[in-house]
This record gives structure tokens, sequence and C-alpha cells, in this order.
């Protein structure tokens, strides 16, 4: 079974549309509710309509950045990463109720395209199913057209029953077909927006329940990625009905570990994979060149979190050493860590290239011995990885900027210059989505 470790769309009392129960969704309660299920990352996305553009409209007018930034500074934990996000509405005219300069204010925005209950603001009121299907399909496209920061836009509750009143909200579904959904998804892929994944309708009937799925399964398919949303505007709604089952109900497969304070967000589904032709190596040693770069690149994630480990293992040595009479002699203990790559692997003498942070440079690279004890371990590990693979590692920094991530590595791997050999980007980015 898959799990749950995250939620992404939950309101806070400053949201007004749940009356006088959601004085009680407080940004503390909402913190309890994630220690409570074991949540590493939750997010407040309350309404918003962003003050420099107009055309609010009824509670909108005052769901601005000065009201709902009232809920800063959010709470902290040890346990968990309490994000700042928004619900930023769209009108019948496509207009996305948050200003580009704004976008760096928020770590997470929601993006409704198919609110369409609200006659007159959302939607004229009076369109049949067909008119809404077109709808559904139309707005969604817009928004994936535009110039967002994809990397931290979700598309809200794409099977809600806000699409239309009564059971209709299925008949609106259900006249969308199978090429549609994967015209759109495909390109929510190439985007990597978001697609949210709100199970308030488990307990519906089996056909029911397979109309929601249809659009979520053609999704995972086209390689979307997936976040989990409640949705909840109070305490009684956030555990209500969301558990564990819900990326297995979809088919999604099962993560690694919780992402956890500082993880990922979005979880990304596969893409069914192409056949891609080898030029000018063979399948063999294209294999097996890959195959050790990955395991370079675990030794210095593995290496780095192991000299960490040693300096406070050293900084409790030292602390017992103030108490405790005679320190016994030091005695040398076998590595826990295997070298089992094959003796045969050797690069004679080549380079490797790794782009790395500029924040982060001198946490994964040293050029020379310091004086300093995580720092020095750094450079020792390096040059004992550069004397058994027989090669040389070489950097580059770049500034933490996700844009400019994602353009240099797609426009490296679709130029196929092997300008880089391994990268180490914040994996919040989803910088996967460049190949």
């Amino acid at each position: 079974m898959a799990f749950v470790d995250h939620d992404l769309h939950i309101h806070s009392y400053l949201s007004p549309c749940a009356g006088e129960e959601r004085y009680a969704q407080t940004l503390d309660r909402i913190l309890c509710y994630a220690e409570d299920n074991g949540l590493g990352t939750v997010c407040v996305t309350d309404h918003f309509w962003d003050e420099s553009v107009p055309g609010s409209s009824g509670m909108y007018e005052e769901q601005t950045y000065a009201h709902i930034s009232c809920a800063l500074p959010l709470p902290q934990s040890r346990n968990v990463r309490f994000l700042f996000g928004c619900e930023a509405e769209m009108d019948r005219y496509n207009t996305i109720a948050i200003a580009p300069e704004h976008y760096d204010r928020f770590d997470f925005i929601v993006i409704p395209t198919n609110h369409l209950h609200m006659s007159g603001f959302t939607c004229r009121g009076d369109e049949d199913v067909a008119e809404r299907a077109r709808l559904w399909c139309e707005q969604l496209d817009y928004v994936l057209e535009q110039d967002l920061p994809f990397e931290k836009i979700g598309i809200a509750h794409l099977t809600d029953t806000g699409i239309m009143a009564g059971k209709g909200y299925l008949d609106v579904l259900n006249r969308i077909p199978d090429e549609e959904y994967i015209r759109l998804f495909r390109k929510a892929a190439d985007r990597g927006a978001g697609i949210e994944l709100n199970f308030a309708w488990l307990n519906l009937p089996e056909d029911e329940m397979e109309v929601h799925l249809r659009p979520y399964r053609i999704a995972k398919e086209e390689g979307c990625r997936f976040y989990l949303g409640s949705d909840a505007h109070t305490p009684g709604k956030c555990g209500a009905c969301y558990n564990a089952s819900v990326m297995d109900t979809v088919g999604l497969p099962l993560y690694g570990q919780r992402s956890g304070p500082g993880g990922h967000i979005l979880q990304r589904s596969r893409r069914q994979p192409r056949e891609q032709p080898l030029e000018s190596k063979n399948q063999g040693e294209v294999f097996m060149r890959r195959f050790v770069r990955l395991i370079l690149a675990c030794l210095f994630l593995f290496q780095f979190y192991s000299c960490s480990e040693s300096k406070a293992d050293m900084s409790e040595t030292s602390a017992a050493a103030d108490t405790v009479e005679g320190i016994p002699e030091e005695t040398e203990t076998e590595s826990p860590y295997l070298d089992n790559i094959p003796d045969s692997v050797d690069f004679d003498g080549e380079t490797c290239n790794m782009l790395i942070r500029t924040e982060r440079i001198h946490d994964m690279f040293q050029e020379e011995l310091i004086g300093e004890i995580v720092a020095d371990a750094i450079w020792e590990r390096t040059v004992q990885i550069e004397d058994r693979l027989s090669l040389s590692f070489t950097t580059a920094e770049m500034p933490s900027d996700a844009s400019m991530w994602k353009n240099t590595i797609a426009g490296s791997v679709q130029a196929a210059d092997g300008a880089y050999d391994i990268v180490f980007p914040d994996y919040w980015w989803g910088i996967e989505l460049g190949g």
C-alpha cells in the first residue's frame, strides 16, 4: 500500500466559505492534524484574489494577501514542514487571481479550473452538460498554456461536484473523451504541474467511482505528477476521507521513504517508456556507465551523511570525556560501508562533470584540505573515489533558480552534449522532467 505523507490543500479560518465552523480551523489545529497523522508536509491554501488583479467579486473582495497573510508566521514543528500557499481563483473570463510578480510570496499555488458553481462569476450559470464539459477542458488548457511556476502549481480537485449540481457533474466528466484527457494530461506532465488527488468520494458506488478514476488513471499513464489535498475547511474534514488507499485506488506505485521536512512534494508517475536508439555506444556499455554514475552520486550523498554523523559522534565523545575519568584508547574498526563496485571498472582518467547549486557547493565538493572535520572528510572522500575509479571530478556552479536549472539541463539533454554527468538540484523542483 502507498503512504500518505502530506496534505497540500487545507483551508484555515481565513477562508469564509465554511461559515462559523471555520473559526475552529486554526493554524495550530492544522499542525496538530499533521502531527497526529504522521504527515511530513502540510500547506495552508486559503482562498485568494490578488488585490492587484482586477475582477474580484463577492467573498473574494476580502480575500487579499493582506487578509490571508494573517496566517504568518506559521506555527512550526520538528516533524512537520508547514508551507504557506493559496488557492488562487479563476473566473469565467479566464482571469487567474494572482499577479506574476507575487508568485514568490507562496510556497505552493492551487488553481481550481473547475469551480463552475459560482454563477455569474466563474460561469454564466445556465450552461448545459456539453458546454460544461467544454469549459472543463478549455479552462484547464488555458492554465497549462500560461507562463506559471509549474514546479509549485497544483490543479485542484478535477472531479469535484462543483462542476455541475447534483449528479450532473458525472455526466460532464463522462462527456469528455479519452483523447481529450490524454492531450491535456500530456501537456500537464510536460509542464510539470501537479494534479490533485482528492478522494472525498471513496464511498461512492462503483460505477460512479470509475467516472472519477478515469481521468486520474489517464493522467498517471501520461506521466503526471500528483499531490494529495484534503481541501478541508474545518477540523472534522481534515482526515475524514483521506487515507493511505488513495494512491493505490488510482494505481500509483509505492514510493520511497517519507519526505519529511524539506522533502519533495509532488509524487511522479512514469509515462510509458519509448524506445530510444543507442547511436555511439552499445547497450551494455551505456548501462554500465549509467550504473556507475548512479553509484558515484550515492557515494557522494552517503558519505556526506556519514561525515555529518561522525561529527556528531565526536561531539558526544568530547562531552563524555569531560565527565569520565580516563578515555579508552581508540581502536580501529572495520568500515561498515562495502566497496562492491567490480575491480574491472576503470574510467582511464576520464573527467566526471558535476553541476551543483552555488549555495551547496561546499557540502558536496572541496578543493583542498582546510583543517575542518567535515570539509576535510569530503575532500578525502573525493580523492578516494578518484583513485579507486581512475577518474577526476570537475564542478560547475549555478544559483538555486529552478527555471534556470530546468532550462540548462533540458537544453543539455536535448542537445546530447554530455555537459554534465551528475547534477545536484533541489528535488523539490522536479528536475527529472528535463529527462
